[in-house]
């Protein structure tokens, strides 16, 4: 949503908003994402694309989320053009059922195509709500993956968005 400054909102933990200036693309769109499996018990696509596509939507039913087939390590990847400076990293997971299964989700920044392998950002260790911040403080590589380690799960990202270096205004990324 783009608001009349020309900013874009986004929707974030609790329902903050946080506002990403003009100038700050979202690298997410331009990459290749892959997982480690599609679900496929549901008529509904579930690629690892789906997390790309700009739609923000979290309702799994409305064709815009992807969703693995549960395996241990459950993991989506992302591949950039190029090995970028990573300051912000957005993901939306889905709200219409089986939030809970994120608890745990690390998001791992790197060079290697192990999603696995990678320096992790951060982690997930309450869930609350679908919508999630994680700081990355210029952390450099090609790769963004998200991994639930040592179980195993279902992963579902309705939306994917990674900012480079640029700080972003109102959050408390900088």
């Amino acid at each position: 949503m783009i608001d009349p400054t020309g900013l874009v909102q986004i929707l974030l933990l609790e329902q903050v908003v946080h506002k990403i200036p003009p100038g700050n693309i979202n690298l997410a769109r331009t990459g290749i994402a892959t997982q480690d499996s599609d679900y496929t018990a549901s008529a509904v696509p579930s690629e690892a694309r789906l997390a790309i596509d700009g739609n923000r939507n979290s309702d799994f039913n409305q064709k815009s989320c992807s969703h693995t087939g549960g395996n241990e390590p459950a993991w989506w990847r992302l591949e950039l053009k190029k090995k970028s400076k990573i300051s912000v990293v957005v993901i939306a997971i889905r709200s219409d059922c089986c939030m809970d299964r994120f608890k745990g989700a690390e998001l791992r920044i790197g060079n290697s195509q192990d999603a696995t392998v990678n320096p992790i950002c951060g982690k997930v260790s309450a869930v609350k709500g679908s919508n999630y911040l994680f700081c990355c403080d210029g952390m450099e590589g090609k790769y963004i993956s998200v991994v639930i380690p040592d179980r195993h799960e279902f992963l579902s990202l309705c939306e994917v968005e990674v900012y480079g270096a640029k700080p972003i205004e109102g959050t408390h990324c900088k």
